[in-house]
């Protein structure tokens, strides 16, 4: 196997990326190779390799350019909030929860499914699993609680992104296992 098959010198390689602050890929494009090489050598010559933060951290980087100002970062990220972000679907996410939603409620859930997310397995990691409203109805709750199942944090985010298909497929899921028991405490 072995590694890449490029002849670069150690001096060589610590002038152009440490002295001259190159960037992996313009080193790379210079000697036709891939950056994953440029890597190699890197760690294989024991160079400190610059994290993006500390490559972009500067005035100006070959390879990412100017730095944007904190103002200019701000404008850029209050530009897509609210009505005006892809997702915006007229502040329904402010919806009230049911008053029964609560901490008990939550834990009840959690402990029916062991603890562990409904779609993917993964325990809890300590800072406890969402409950998830399978129909999205925040009002859930208060009366049938059929349908609020655990979710990690990354599994939580995916529903939340296609909902029908994610409501399909886990209301399929309750049609077919009428046998488990969803009476919760209060």
């Amino acid at each position: 196997m072995g590694g890449p098959r490029v002849d670069i010198s150690l001096d060589w390689l610590k002038t152009e990326y440490e002295d001259k602050e190159r960037s992996t890929r313009d080193i790379a494009s210079e000697l036709g190779c891939s950056s994953s090489t440029i890597w190699y050598r890197l760690k294989q010559y024991q160079i400190p390799i610059r994290s993006i933060g500390e490559a972009i951290s500067g005035e100006k980087h070959p390879q990412y350019g100017k730095r944007p100002t904190k103002d200019t970062r701000r404008r850029m990220s209050t530009s897509h909030q609210g009505a005006r972000h892809h997702n915006w679907r007229g502040g329904v996410s402010f919806g009230k929860y049911c008053p029964k939603f609560n901490r008990r409620l939550k834990e009840g859930v959690r402990d029916r499914f062991d603890r562990v997310c409904f779609i993917c397995g993964a325990p809890e990691n300590g800072s406890g699993l969402d409950v998830h409203h399978v129909d999205y109805n925040k009002g859930q709750g208060c009366g049938a609680e059929w349908n609020l199942i655990p979710l990690c944090k990354s599994c939580h985010s995916k529903t939340n992104w296609n909902r029908w298909y994610w409501f399909s497929l886990l209301s399929t899921y309750w049609a077919e296992n009428p046998e488990i028991n969803f009476n919760m405490p209060r």
